[in-house]
């Protein structure tokens, strides 16, 4: 999919009244990546390990393949306040995901971020149907998601405990690094649901 068929011009995926979805590029690269790992403090402490993070993080944003929109969104100053997603564009169900800083919720960004997305994914791919990943710990999201025709159909690990699998890959287990008690077992996951538009 030619993912060029989603934005306007001037970079812009959809414009609300108090929000904007814009396609992240090197201007908003520094906040992407300082928001996208903010309580990631375990990791921050070897250097190599946070550089490849980082680096890694922001391979797949800059390449922007035809699969997977990486979005920030955007207040009416044009100030980055968090990311959106719209992934797996060549499926019969892409999925949508946002992250909004915390002084920006409970304002009506995440709606209309939320309508923004499901709107582009009917007007581009039209799929009227999306996936939509919500940490099983953020109530926030849980109720915004609450108000749309929405289903459960299934948990996965946190990304956090995905990306710790994968730097103790190999490693001895006294060398393994260790998921914080919050994401141990029973603690923080993934809820993947069903959301129709």
């Amino acid at each position: 999919m030619n993912i060029s068929a989603f934005f306007n011009k001037d970079g812009t995926l959809g414009q609300g009244e108090r929000t904007a979805l814009k396609r992240i590029d090197d201007k908003y690269k520094q906040a992407y990546l300082e928001y996208r790992t903010h309580d990631w403090d375990i990791l921050k402490k070897d250097i190599k390990i946070w550089e490849f993070i980082q680096d890694d993080l922001w391979s797949y944003v800059d390449v922007q393949d035809s699969n997977v929109l990486y979005l920030a969104i955007v207040d009416n100053k044009g100030s980055f306040i968090g990311y959106a997603t719209i992934d797996h564009l060549d499926s019969d169900l892409p999925s949508i995901g946002l992250e909004l800083k915390r002084e920006y919720r409970r304002q009506g960004h995440g709606k209309e971020t939320v309508d923004l997305l499901l709107e582009a994914c009917s007007r581009v791919l039209n799929k009227d149907e999306v996936i939509v990943r919500i940490n099983s710990d953020n109530n926030a999201s849980l109720a915004l998601f609450s108000q749309y025709d929405i289903k459960e159909i299934g948990r996965e690990d946190s990304e956090y405990i995905q990306a710790l699998d994968f730097l103790n890959k190999g490693k001895l287990e006294s060398e393994k690094i260790a998921a914080p008690k919050e994401y141990s077992e029973n603690g923080r996951y993934i809820k993947r649901f069903l959301l129709r538009a």
